[in-house]
């Protein structure tokens, strides 16, 4: 059974008993102020799945029309986003003992020096589908990234236009997948803006800032103020854009990060390795990406590239030693292949 985030609907209330929550940690045994300050914070934060809703949605999931006895349940998203499937998989799982294939759905993953969510998905599954890397020799499974296929990405060689991807969503989200810590946030704002300022004119003219789709701005007044001229209102899918771009620029090793590397499509990556801190696995891969000048650890490197090679950004994207560094990143981090299909029909057979 392939799930998607659709796939199991459970009508439930949205009504937060608060006499009940006022009562939830009353047999919580306290050690110090700090337990003490967290059994009264936390009933506010638990969301209605884990209290009010839980005892409907334990026995209604699995009388859906979904239900039944599956050998095998693949997601990618599914887990991530949805808490309904997240009980109704781990029920099948249980009661049924069916295997669970969980996919990596995005960036980050086998890179990021941590990522909660990957923690659970991994923690969740019998086999972890990763886009070519591997943590573990039992569990993880490298398999060509699905999510890569016809993937439109708007380049053309020709365009004018430089698209600068950033990510900004509050650490304080339901899926606690916030890219950086709240203390570092304004740093990474400020230095974004430092580097854009840094430019010449001709090209501060060429820059478009796009944030993650889901964004929840997290920017200061003067901040707003200082991307407002390079930021348009409508914010969609990097696949979804109109406008073609001759390059682009990222600072988080996201999921655009992973496409754009996965598809060749020119590009430069600003890293500040405080605030995105690697895995051990990927800090070598990462290495050579710097040695190639593609990813940068500071404003000075990356305006220099784009300075020296403004007219010439293709030919110095397609160079040879710089090609075979993309190559291998790829293949280990974003594998993507025509024969995915092949691939993929071979591990479910």
């Amino acid at each position: 059974l392939f799930l998607s985030k659709e796939t199991i609907e459970v009508g439930t209330p949205s009504i937060i008993d608060e006499k009940f929550r006022d009562h939830l940690f009353d047999d919580f045994l306290s050690e110090d102020d700090f337990d003490r300050v967290l059994s009264k914070v936390l009933p506010s934060f638990i969301p209605l799945f884990f209290v009010e809703n839980f005892i409907l949605y334990e026995t209604n999931l699995l009388n859906q029309c979904c239900s039944g006895i599956f050998k095998t349940i693949l997601t990618a998203q599914s887990l991530y986003f949805s808490d309904p499937i997240n009980m109704w998989m781990m029920l099948q799982k249980v009661n049924f003992s069916s295997s669970i294939l969980i996919s990596q759905h995005g960036g980050g993953y086998g890179i990021s020096q941590t990522l909660r969510q990957e923690n659970h998905e991994r923690e969740c599954s019998h086999k972890f589908i990763t886009w070519g890397w591997r943590s573990d020799s039992e569990r993880d499974l490298p398999l060509p990234a699905i999510q890569l296929v016809n993937l439109k990405i708007p380049y053309r060689s020709d365009a004018r236009k430089i698209l600068f991807i950033r990510t900004d969503r509050s650490a304080y989200n339901l899926i606690s997948s916030a890219p950086c810590l709240e203390n570092q946030r304004q740093k990474y704002h400020d230095e974004a803006i430092s580097f854009i300022h840094s430019l010449e004119p001709e090209l501060q003219d060429k820059i478009q800032v796009k944030l993650h789709s889901n964004s929840k701005t997290t920017l200061n007044e003067n901040q707003r103020e200082q991307f407002g001229h390079f930021t348009p209102k409508d914010n969609p899918l990097l696949q979804e854009m109109s406008e073609n771009f001759q390059f682009f620029i990222v600072d988080y090793p996201g999921t655009s990060f992973l496409q754009l590397i996965s598809h060749n499509i020119p590009f430069i990556m600003i890293w500040d390795e405080e605030i995105f801190p690697l895995r051990e696995q990927a800090k070598n891969p990462f290495q050579k990406l710097v040695d190639g000048k593609i990813v940068h650890k500071n404003h000075a490197s990356a305006n220099q590239l784009l300075e020296n090679n403004v007219d010439s950004l293709e030919d110095w994207w397609l160079e040879d030693d710089r090609q075979k560094v993309i190559s291998e990143f790829s293949n280990a981090f974003c594998r993507f292949s025509e024969d995915w299909a092949r691939e993929w029909n071979d591990f479910l057979a």
